[in-house]
């Protein structure tokens, strides 16, 4: 099963980007910010796609510190 991992899913291309793949069956790992958009935003996901496998994380990639965090 591919992977991609995607960064500011939870609007705008990153979004529609997420839903094509998962559609398309791929594996997905999310990362936005917002952990509340990004959980919303899965849950949606797996009512349409219930064989949508992946994750969430929460990250602000302009802040190190919180890339650190993630990465752990």
């Amino acid at each position: 099963m591919p992977h991609a991992v995607i960064t500011g899913s939870t609007g705008g291309i990153g979004a529609e980007i997420a839903k094509i793949l998962a559609q398309e069956g791929w594996s997905l790992t999310l990362i936005n910010r917002s952990a509340d958009k990004a959980e919303k935003q899965w849950q949606e996901m797996h009512q349409e796609f219930p064989a949508l496998n992946g994750t969430t994380i929460s990250a602000d990639l302009m802040d190190t510190e919180s890339i650190k965090r993630a990465a752990h």
